[in-house]
């Protein structure tokens, strides 16, 4: 009998590690202030984590990249101290 695969609940290029995705990306943005930074950066995560389990690879890299150069725009526009992350007034 074959199993069949939950693409919503348990898609497999989510869970191809040791740990599911989005208990990754929850676990790396816990300190994240920002909503949508960290959706960005949450798209990143995404994008980078299952690049090589779905779909075209490259794709999914500039995807990555796309939403990781959002995030950085977005960090540049909130704060003006990098190191302490002190809000613009």
């Amino acid at each position: 009998m074959e199993t069949k695969v939950d693409l919503v609940n348990a898609p497999p290029h989510y869970t191809e590690s040791e740990i599911e995705c989005k208990d990754g990306i929850k676990a790396a943005l816990k300190g994240c202030k920002d909503s949508y930074m960290g959706w960005c950066l949450g798209n990143t995560i995404k994008y980078i984590w299952r690049f090589a389990f779905k779909g075209d690879p490259l794709e999914d890299l500039k995807k990555a990249s796309f939403y990781l150069t959002e995030a950085i725009g977005r960090y540049e526009e909130l704060y003006t101290d990098y190191g302490n992350l002190t809000r613009k007034k």
